[in-house]
């Protein structure tokens, strides 16, 4: 019987190195691959400012200057955070968004030496797609002003407008608003108008939640 272009059946050499290039690739595409698979949830959690030089100035006109520290709960002794959020927010937490791994990034801003406002942002789903909430604080933990920086969903005006937003302006991290306490920001709301407010609302309670328990707890 014929061979694979060789005598007495043995294959010839470059079969072999090819077959050794193929399976090298094959190996180093699906190492790539699970690469990728397993770290998307951890780097899509992590919510930052687009443009924070810019953003700060404009959401603390005083700065002159802001520090970022980023807090990972298990990483600084906060492994029962997640059970403490969730028993605060009377809900169970998002299963990619809200983990113990999740990366915060707080934005300690300066007027000069004196730190006279802190900012936060978590990502949430709303009923179109992702949302990017960014609150920020006061020295005593009293909200100044929450920003959105992203928001998928029809009535994304209404949510971004001054009426809106200033309701929250009410609240300090120790006085944290609850359903009733927030209007919608239109008069009639759809099914998804409903379900974004309850999303906004959230993101903001757990903000605050955070930084309550999180930032104002850390210790180096």
């Amino acid at each position: 019987m014929g061979s694979i272009g060789g005598r007495g059946g043995d294959a010839p050499a470059s079969f072999f190195m090819l077959h050794s290039t193929v399976m090298r690739a094959l190996y180093l595409m699906l190492a790539v691959g699970l690469f990728f698979v397993e770290r998307p949830a951890f780097a899509a959690a992590n919510c930052t400012l687009d443009f924070p030089d810019r953003d700060v100035k404009r959401l603390v006109k005083e700065s002159t200057t802001y520090r970022v520290r980023e807090l990972i709960p298990f990483r600084h002794g906060k492994k029962d955070l997640r059970a403490t959020l969730s028993r605060e927010l009377g809900e169970e937490l998002d299963a990619e968004y809200e983990t113990s791994d999740t990366p915060y990034t707080f934005y300690a801003v300066y007027e000069k030496i004196e730190q006279v406002a802190l900012i936060l942002g978590l990502n949430a789903r709303a009923s179109d797609g992702p949302m990017q909430i960014f609150v920020v604080y006061d020295r005593k933990g009293k909200i100044r002003d929450v920003y959105v920086q992203k928001i998928s969903s029809k009535d994304a005006t209404h949510f971004r407008s001054k009426y809106y937003r200033e309701q929250y302006t009410r609240y300090t991290i120790n006085n944290i608003p609850g359903e009733a306490d927030i209007k919608l920001p239109l008069r009639s709301p759809t099914t998804d108008t409903i379900r974004d407010h309850h999303v906004f609302l959230r993101s903001v309670r757990l903000n605050m939640l955070v930084v309550k328990y999180l930032y104002n707890q850390f210790k180096e």
